[in-house]
Order: structure tokens, then C-alpha cells, then sequence
């Protein structure tokens, strides 16, 4: 901004971004009357109207506006400039509200970083969710894999195992219920709802003892179902393997 007379690059480029952002200054159109962008040797410093109106006694500082400060809308002349409009000179001490009406009084630091604010807070939005649903996926692998493990030593034939984030067996962590003493616990939670409308509410020891027994009952039922199934195999295989004997001969071998 202190560059505007000088350099016609960002005079054409503050004049574009004030004009089409209805913007002026950085935060308002105050910046302009605090920076040192007028050179005492553009005015008449000798003139009364410039004694008058100057800002500091030390520093070149005015109440003078860029044109492109202007704003469009307002229906009378634009007030950006007393020294250029010394029959309006007055309005500056006597009406600064006519002078602000006039002009843009946003500042244009607000606008131009107004994008980047809101694909900052996208950034963000979008990184805490995908940090949240890792830490889900992360958490739901871990159970998934403490509780293959779990299976494989306790070689259920459900397929039912405890699963953990952190647990016991883990880097050497040997605290807590052993994994028998837990599935004990699992199962005797399990309740069909038939059984709960059917029977008669019991204590909480000898429901768990009866599930646990019926458990047990199961398996030896599915244990002796096994046997049989294997004793008729084989007998079937020893007859099979017997020659066939005529009736003539059985009763020769009778007499003998």
C-alpha cells in the first residue's frame, strides 16, 4: 500500500482488489490515513486546507482514499479525496458519517483470506474423521484378531472366543482371568429367549451352573455319536470282508 504512487503493478492491483472485493484497506479504509503513502513533495504543505486536515505533525499523513475505495452504490459523489474536492473539504470534520457512507468501509485482509479459512476448517473436518474411522478399523481388527487367537487355544467348537483391544497375552501381560474362566463367563451370559419364557426365574449361581452342565452334556453326546458312527463304519467293513458260504457245506461241517 505504501507503494501505490509508485509503483503502477500494485496500484493496478490494489485499485482491482478493492474495486471488485467492495473493499478498502487492510481492515478498513482507515489504514489508509495511517500509512505514509502520499509524498509531502504531491502537496502543498504551505496550504491552509492541508494544515487543517493533516493527521500527524511529524509524518505525511491525510485523510485521502485510492478512488477504487469508492462506493458504487452510494447515489452522490464519491468523497474519497478532500484536497481533489475543496468545495466538500467541510464534510470531513463536520460529516465524517457522510464521508464513510460513501466509501467501502470493509477491509479486504477479511475477504481475501475468507477461502482459505473455509479450506482450512474442510481440512480439518475432513482429517478428524478419517483419524476417528482408523481408530475404529484399528480397534475392530484388534478384537477380531484377539478373538481368532483366543479360538485357536481354546479350540471351541462354536467358534466363540473373547476378543480384546488389550488383554491378557499381550506383550507379556499375564494379569486378569485366564481365557477358561472367561468363557465360562460368556457362555453362562448366552440365554435363548425361548428358555426365558418357558422357565421359571432361578438364581443367578444355579443358571450358570445348569448352563454350564448342558454345555458339558453336548459335547460328550457329540463325542459318543462320534464313536458310534466309527464302530458301525468298521463293522460294516469286517462283514464285507468275509467270504460267503454255501448251505451244503454248513451242514457238512454241522455233521462233522
Amino acid at each position: 500500500m505504501q507503494s501505490y504512487l509508485k509503483d503502477p503493478y500494485w496500484k493496478r492491483t490494489i485499485d482491482y482488489i478493492q474495486s471488485n472485493f467492495y473493499c478498502c484497506g487492510l481492515t478498513d479504509y482507515k489504514t489508509w490515513y495511517k500509512i505514509i503513502w502520499l509524498d509531502e513533495n504531491q502537496l502543498k504543505m504551505d496550504n491552509p486546507l492541508v494544515q487543517e486536515l493533516r493527521l500527524s505533525e511529524t509524518k505525511p499523513q491525510f485523510p485521502v482514499i485510492p478512488w477504487s475505495c469508492c462506493n458504487i452504490e452510494y447515489p452522490l459523489q464519491c468523497f474519497h479525496d478532500p484536497f481533489q474536492q475543496p468545495e466538500s473539504s467541510y464534510l470531513w470534520k463536520e460529516e465524517p458519517l457522510l464521508i464513510e457512507q460513501s466509501i467501502y468501509n470493509t477491509g479486504c485482509l477479511s475477504i481475501l483470506t475468507r477461502p482459505v479459512e473455509k479450506a482450512s476448517k474442510a481440512f480439518i473436518l475432513i482429517t478428524s474423521c478419517l483419524f476417528i474411522l482408523m481408530i475404529c478399523s484399528i480397534c475392530t481388527v484388534r478384537m477380531l484378531f484377539t478373538s481368532c487367537r483366543n479360538n485357536i487355544i481354546l479350540q471351541h467348537e462354536s467358534g466363540i472366543a473373547p476378543g480384546w483391544i488389550f488383554g491378557r497375552g499381550d506383550c507379556g501381560w499375564a494379569y486378569g482371568p485366564p481365557l477358561d474362566q472367561i468363557m465360562t463367563g460368556i457362555l453362562s451370559k448366552k440365554v435363548s429367549p425361548l428358555n426365558d419364557q418357558t422357565k421359571s426365574p432361578k438364581s443367578p449361581k444355579s443358571s450358570k451352573s445348569v448352563k454350564i452342565k448342558d454345555h458339558r452334556k453336548r459335547s460328550k453326546i457329540r463325542t459318543e455319536k462320534r464313536k458310534s458312527s466309527v464302530s458301525k463304519k468298521q463293522a460294516e467293513k469286517y462283514k464285507s470282508d468275509e467270504e460267503p458260504v454255501s448251505s451244503g457245506e454248513e451242514k457238512a461241517l454241522m455233521l462233522q
